[in-house]
């Protein structure tokens, strides 16, 4: 189980909602080890799920509007963090990585996957970007490597 498999989640036209696929863009650009497979899944995580137990780690990149972080900040976020957070989802369509993760779990409570989130925080993820930016993606680029290495 030596794959790897990065998702970035968002809505390039919906501001700071952009930040996963930016991301996942960024990394793309820049190179990434073979072993790990890409999806700018844009808003849509149900479809990938079933993935995740053949994988040694998932990473995945989206703003959050959870969390104590200030706007703006950019963290990697671990399983056991991210299972306390509320899910915020109103459809299948829309399954947020919270509850992702809790289906995943409960398909596969004994599946060795590492999950973590690179969070980028904000207060809206509405039409106007605010911190999904150039030093912000660069950050989260950062995070996703060190959580792949």
């Amino acid at each position: 189980m030596s794959r790897r498999l990065l998702i970035g989640l968002g809505n390039p036209l919906a501001g700071d909602d952009g930040f996963g696929p930016a991301v996942v863009a960024r990394l793309q650009q820049q190179g990434l080890p073979g072993d790990v497979e890409v999806v700018a899944s844009c808003t849509d995580l149900l479809g990938r799920i079933d993935a995740f137990a053949d994988c040694e780690a998932v990473v995945l990149v989206d703003a959050v509007v959870e969390g104590k972080d200030p706007p703006g900040t950019v963290a990697a976020v671990e399983e056991s963090t991210l299972l306390g957070w509320e899910a915020r989802s109103t459809s299948a369509h829309r399954l947020s990585p919270v509850e992702a993760l809790r289906v995943f779990r409960a398909l596969a409570p004994e599946a060795a996957t590492r999950i973590s989130l690179v969070a980028l925080h904000t207060e809206d993820v509405g039409a106007k970007p605010v911190h999904a930016r150039g030093d912000t993606v660069d950050e989260g680029a950062r995070l996703v490597r060190a959580l792949l290495s």
